[in-house]
């Protein structure tokens, strides 16, 4: 079983509770493509406010500006199981994207979760192949979340 951890370090509010966003989670990680990993298995989630987003842009990647999603690949061994890596979210990047495609907050989360996710497990887009690569894996994660084409 691959467990969830939320931290909420934001001041504006999730659009859905942490008890949904499980849930949601829990759905992506139930993916094939992720059976082989050590069980028990952690992802953590955290979500931010820009100024905490940019400070961790600019320490770890070298960009001093905010971005929408982190990904930390930790893959260590802890009492409570196999930490396979956190996924950092800014809140209102993420808001303000959403509005920018006329897409639903929440939907716009849930696609940052699967691209930080990707990160973790291995994928990348410095190259057209490997982008593809990453988005037909981001596709298939997502399909688990929505199912169908109307939902999203």
């Amino acid at each position: 079983m691959i467990q969830c951890s939320v931290s909420h370090q934001s001041d504006m509010d999730l659009p859905v509770s942490e008890e949904d966003l499980q849930r949601i989670l829990h759905q992506i990680l139930s993916h094939d493509r992720l059976m082989g990993i050590p069980q028990p298995a952690l992802i953590s989630l955290v979500f931010v406010d820009d100024p905490e987003m940019r400070d961790m842009n600019r320490e770890y990647r070298k960009i001093d500006s905010t971005t929408d999603v982190l990904s930390f690949v930790l893959q260590e061994n802890t009492p409570e199981g196999y930490l396979m890596g956190e996924i950092v979210i800014s809140l209102p990047r993420a808001l303000h994207d959403a509005n920018e495609m006329k897409m639903d907050f929440l939907d716009e989360i849930v696609r940052l979760i699967v691209h930080g996710l990707s990160h973790i497990l291995g994928f990348d887009h410095d190259t057209d192949e490997q982008e593809r690569v990453m988005k037909e894996a981001e596709d298939s994660f997502y399909q688990l979340y929505c199912p169908s084409e109307d939902c999203c």
